[in-house]
């Protein structure tokens, strides 16, 4: 089936209001309505499906992929460390995070999503920001060092000065 667009020859991708529309011409209406409709969080979330609708015919087009390949692409997710970064900005958004120990114990940690990675934020580190805040109610950034290992690890939160 085409687009129901006159003059547009491209496959039809998604329906809107029952029409069927290639991906070029579902977006202009979908931004049509944004503008003049929507606000705030809806705006977010129809952005946010958009991109969704969006990867999903990429993948379509793409679909032969082997398990070798599949393996090979495999991320497993992880939360990386806030120390693993060179500086920090001290207005990030924290969320709440848990997972379980080896012993299958729960445990609960914050972490602050940076460029799509989960970096987590040791209670030891927003300590030492309380602190330095204290003393510098302007402070914009931090870099924070990591020592040690397991349950022996000792962060130390710097400063830094722009």
């Amino acid at each position: 089936m085409k687009c129901s667009k006159p003059q547009c020859k491209r496959e039809y991708d998604l329906l809107y209001m029952d029409k069927p529309l290639c991906w070029k011409h579902w977006s202009q209406l979908c931004d049509k309505e944004l503008k003049s409709e929507t606000k705030g969080e809806e705006l977010q979330t129809i952005l946010i499906y958009k991109q969704y609708l969006h990867e999903l015919r990429k993948r379509r087009k793409n679909q032969m992929t082997t398990l070798k390949e599949e393996a090979l692409a495999y991320e497993p997710p992880q939360t990386l460390n806030i120390a693993d970064l060179d500086k920090v900005p001290v207005d990030i958004e924290l969320k709440d995070g848990s997972g379980k120990t080896s012993d299958g114990e729960e445990f609960k940690y914050k972490y602050a999503v940076i460029d799509g990675k989960d970096y987590r934020v040791a209670g030891s580190i927003i300590g030492g920001i309380k602190a330095l805040l204290q003393k510098l109610p302007d402070l914009k950034h931090v870099s924070v060092i990591k020592q040690g290992q397991g349950m022996n690890t000792r962060y130390q939160v710097i400063p830094i000065q722009q």
